[in-house]
């Protein structure tokens, strides 16, 4: 795990080749998935951001996450306070399955990050939330409440994703007709 930290640590925030190399020749196991989760929690905010950029990278790959990892990850997103890191989970959880055991943290996290400072954020925290409402119904009234507050949104890019969450989840564009 030093090794890792020794590398997150090297990340600047704006170039990202110490990240890319980490993600690149790192192998995406299990023990080093937890020890990336393990590092999203450092007191360092880069160090933060670089762990989930690499398991967002990895993600993004097609690498599967336990439902063990899905839970830190939700957990992570309650906890953390920078974008960064706040937006690469929330991305990941787009896409995830989440255990039923989350799903209420996932709910109350998502809903409060979709009125993030960050347009970013706000963006894909509705995304995550349709996800959540997806395989989870009993979630969708509150995810159809989130989606009309967020469709004001000034920022095209919040319009833009609401828009996609309507037309890619049947059951809401049925209920927001």
């Amino acid at each position: 795990m030093q090794n890792l930290l020794r590398i997150l640590e090297s990340f600047d925030g704006k170039h990202a080749e110490p990240l890319v190399e980490l993600a690149d020749g790192t192998p995406a196991s299990e023990a080093n998935i937890q020890k990336l989760l393990a590092l999203a929690e450092h007191d360092q905010a880069l160090v933060r951001a670089g762990a989930t950029w690499v398991l967002k990278r990895w993600h993004d790959r097609g690498v599967n996450f336990s439902a063990n990892a899905v839970a830190t990850m939700v957990r992570l997103l309650g906890q953390e306070t920078e974008w960064g890191s706040q937006l690469h989970l929330v991305q990941m959880l787009t896409i995830l399955e989440i255990p039923k055991a989350s799903a209420r943290k996932l709910k109350a996290e998502a809903a409060k990050l979709a009125h993030s400072e960050n347009k970013f954020v706000r963006a894909w925290a509705t995304s995550a939330l349709a996800n959540l409402a997806d395989q989870h119904p009993a979630y969708r009234h509150a995810a159809l409440k989130v989606f009309a507050e967020v469709e004001q949104d000034a920022a095209a890019s919040v319009k833009a994703r609401v828009r996609k969450v309507l037309k890619q989840f049947h059951w809401a564009r049925r209920e927001s007709e």
